[in-house]
């Protein structure tokens, strides 16, 4: 039998791809499965799928050239790794659509092609499979478990040629060792150091400054409960994994996002002389009310006039958990605008429309070298610089407690590192010791926490191993 399709023709657009340009832009990108087979497609010409080579819009076989024109969104990833869902049930619900193999030795036989079928079931609307499948895509491919594995592909500051400081007192290492690498890497990433979240148009001038140390207090402070450890910092996580249901309310740099937490941080003057200081000494949380009494020089008299010495921290989400373009991070002092219902879908769709005229302008998340994932012009649309680089914690992909309390503790250590670099040099010298000692004890159990990552991972297939101009497109229902 040969494939049998109808010529092509004018039809009128398809009511459920009307108002999504970014689905409407994805008809004829694929081959039909019913013309592959044989078999008369029961849509005929109202196909959305390419019935033949010719009708085919995007003809690319190599993943650089697939990536940039926005039929995958990873080209380092794409068919690197095996479906956890099909190994595990021998069916995924994503089909074609998924970017992890399908290994046919899983699979059942033709009539009963998998051996642990499907079954819909009532489920609250509370719970969506798509930030389940994000998580376990994300964690097969993570190779620091500490950082998000996008961001460790293109935000490395070795990458960039970046000096490295030492981090504790005049000691120096040697940089050459692939292992302190990693590790200054790791350490630079978690805590925001030198690495910039945000592109720079270099058109604000903002009068108030905040400090490296100011920022990192104030993210710490967010993370925390409301009591007060200045005594015992050691102990307490500042974990900022959070479960929510992405529902768009703000806008922000022309990007619909999320407020998931709001707080508002007083600025003070330290004493450095007195030798021992903590967070609750470089910023403390203050009401609203006493945030707008010292911004509004109309407001009432109770705290005095003083918008230098105050900060309002946003903490945002821009997608669901899990998705690569959800940049949760802390904003500083950033108008963030409420969005009526209508204003939403008008922002949206102007959004899908711009994605969907760029032909081959996409790339990977991060391959800017910026923090805040941009995979295209349409993200974050708007020609200037947030008053002050947000802050983007890292949040990896597994839920261990183990890891997200090394990330505390090398959050503490640099808050501890950039408040040592301010005391009086003798208290400074008996502080590095205790720096370096730190420092130390957190790279061994990195080490120890990478060695079991990178023993236990899925390898890549070989062929994926390096991915170059000229690499095609591997099959999807090939051997792993």
């Amino acid at each position: 039998n040969s494939p049998v399709s109808e010529p092509a023709s004018a039809t009128p657009t398809p009511q459920n791809l009307v108002d999504n340009p970014e689905r409407l832009a994805k008809v004829k990108t694929e081959m039909c499965v019913y013309y592959e087979k044989g078999k008369r497609c029961p849509w005929g010409d109202r196909c959305n799928y390419a019935h033949g080579e010719h009708e085919l819009k995007f003809k690319y076989s190599t993943l650089l050239l697939m990536e940039k024109a926005g039929q995958i969104s990873n080209a380092k990833t794409h068919l690197s790794r095996p479906c956890f869902t099909w190994v595990s049930t021998g069916h995924c619900p994503f089909g074609r659509r998924c970017s992890a193999v399908h290994d046919p030795r899983v699979q059942g036989s033709e009539e009963y092609p998998s051996w642990l079928p499907a079954a819909t079931s009532k489920t609250s609307a509370q719970i969506i499979m798509d930030p389940l499948y994000i998580h376990y895509e994300n964690a097969i491919h993570q190779e620091n478990p500490l950082i998000p594995q996008t961001i460790w592909d293109g935000c490395r500051p070795s990458f960039k040629n970046k000096c490295y400081e030492t981090c504790f007192g005049e000691n120096e290492m040697s940089a050459a060792e692939d292992d302190y690498i990693v590790w200054m890497d790791t350490y630079r990433l978690v805590c925001n150091a030198g690495v910039r979240a945000f592109r720079d148009y270099e058109n604000i001038r903002n009068p108030k400054t905040l400090t490296e140390l100011q920022r990192l207090c104030c993210v710490v402070s967010m993370g925390r409960s409301q009591d007060s450890y200045c005594e015992e910092e050691k102990d307490v996580s500042a974990s900022h994994r959070i479960d929510y249901i992405f529902s768009p309310t703000h806008s922000i740099m022309n990007e619909l996002c999320m407020i998931l937490q709001v707080k508002y941080f007083l600025l003070l003057d330290v004493d450095y002389s007195k030798g021992k200081v903590c967070v609750d000494d470089i910023v403390r949380e203050i009401s609203e009310e006493e945030y707008k009494d010292r911004t509004r020089p109309w407001s009432s008299k109770e705290f005095p006039f003083s918008p230098s010495k105050v900060v309002k921290v946003d903490k945002l989400a821009f997608a669901p958990k899990g998705d690569h373009s959800a940049n949760i991070s802390f904003w500083f002092d950033e108008d963030i605008i409420p969005l009526e219902q209508s204003e939403i879908k008008r922002i949206r769709r102007a959004k899908q429309k711009n994605k969907t005229s760029i032909r081959n302008g996409h790339t990977r998340p991060h391959a800017n070298g910026f923090l805040v994932s941009c995979t295209s012009s349409a993200d974050f649309a708007c020609n200037r610089s947030p008053a002050f680089d947000p802050f983007v914690p890292m949040i990896p992909a597994e839920d261990n407690s183990l890891v997200e309390s090394l990330v505390d503790a090398i959050m503490m250590h640099r808050v501890d590192y950039l408040i040592c670099k301010n005391l009086p040099l003798e208290l400074k010298r008996l502080k590095d010791k205790e720096l370096a000692k730190q420092m130390d004890d957190a790279m061994h159990k990195f080490f120890g926490y990478w060695d079991f990552f990178n023993q236990w991972v899925w390898p890549k297939r070989k062929e994926m191993e390096s991915v170059n101009a000229l690499s095609m497109a591997p099959s999807k229902n090939s051997i792993h």
